[in-house]
């Protein structure tokens, strides 16, 4: 009975999002490390991406118990030895970095509508390098009626994402 009243609270952490540990990789590129799934209580490769100083989600890893914790540290001793990884701060939600692909639909409605200038809306689409936020331009621009001009612009803008052509300056 005690082991299933500390599988239902460790299940209440990962819900508010408080890790018991937390650790990071500390240079780019992609980093393997051995997780112990808090579910299967199996041993499980995870590999590590991103840009750390970012603020990157990929490069964090949560680790929900001290059994987690103690394993994770056992099994990646060389990489902490090394520096490849550092225990950290699990980021708040209010600590992700705004960037343009992450604007609200409000901040989206105001820059596809009227009341902007094409010059503008040019501007921060080509500083938008996913294929999500132009989408959703796009979709927003469609519904609201924009004139074709924008319309073409945003489903160019789209197609340079998708064929993968490097973000405009």
């Amino acid at each position: 009975m005690e082991d299933l009243k500390g599988t239902s609270s460790q299940y209440a952490k990962m819900q508010t999002g408080e890790p018991y540990a937390t650790y990071k990789k500390t240079q780019p590129g992609i980093l393997v490390v051995r997780v112990l799934n808090p579910f299967s209580q199996r041993e499980e490769e995870l590999l590590l991406k991103g840009i750390p100083d970012k603020g990157d989600l990929t490069c964090y890893v949560p680790l929900w118990s001290d059994k987690e914790a103690r394993f994770f540290e056992f099994s990646n001793q060389k990489a902490l030895e090394d520096g490849d990884l550092i225990p950290a701060q699990w980021p708040k939600l209010s600590e992700i970095r705004k960037t343009y692909n992450n604007m609200t639909d409000e901040e989206l409605t105001e820059l596809v509508g009227p009341n902007t200038k094409f010059i503008k809306l040019q501007a921060v689409v080509s500083k938008m390098t996913t294929e999500a936020a132009v989408s959703r331009a796009l979709r927003m621009a469609e519904q609201m009626d924009r004139p074709e001009k924008t319309v073409q612009f945003l489903r160019e803008r789209l197609s340079q994402i998708q064929l993968g052509a490097p973000q405009q300056e």
